[in-house]
């Protein structure tokens, strides 16, 4: 029964922006893989080339859940403002993020 509820609330909500459209996906983050990874296991539509946080190519602005954002490498560009990296990051409640043009 525990167990049960304890997995209702370890999922969270991504919401992906894009121009022409609105995707959200209930997420079950997981402490070993990147929110990038679990964005891919849902098939959201997001970039990525290093996962390592050097070449931007994941990068998303986040509009919603900054303080939801949790590193666990630092990625080598700057981390402050409402650009994230999800290639080195995972969340710990619901985000909502824009495709960066």
């Amino acid at each position: 029964m525990w167990l049960l509820f304890l997995e209702g609330i370890m999922k969270h909500k991504v919401t992906l922006k894009s121009k022409d459209k609105t995707r959200t996906e209930i997420i079950d983050p997981n402490s070993e893989v990147s929110l990038l990874i679990c964005m891919e296991r849902k098939q959201m539509d997001v970039q990525y080339g290093c996962l390592s946080g050097v070449c931007e190519a994941c990068a998303l602005k986040i509009t919603k859940g900054k303080e939801n954002i949790e590193y666990f490498n630092e990625p080598i560009l700057d981390i402050d403002g409402d650009i994230i990296y999800p290639c080195c990051c995972k969340i710990k409640g619901d985000i909502e993020v824009e495709k960066v043009d």
